[in-house]
């Protein structure tokens, strides 16, 4: 499960409800091990770790390529 955290801006919202994700509110929401997507000036991949700090995996200009990058 991919997880994505919501947020107000526009292009990210646009592109990320209709996308195969699980959306919460926040990161405490996101249970360990699990790889989410949040907006960061772009869509940032980050897994979460079992003490609740994100590790980031990198960031994409697109929900597409962030989506593929989150499945590895």
């Amino acid at each position: 499960m991919i997880y994505a955290i919501t947020d107000k801006t526009p292009e990210y919202l646009k592109a990320i409800y209709p996308a195969p994700v699980e959306l919460v509110n926040t990161l405490q929401e996101i249970p360990p091990g699990s790889t989410f997507i949040q907006w960061e000036r772009g869509f940032k991949v980050c897994k979460q770790t079992r003490d609740k700090i994100p590790i980031p995996l990198g960031r994409y200009s697109n929900v597409n390529e962030a989506l593929f990058h989150a499945r590895k």
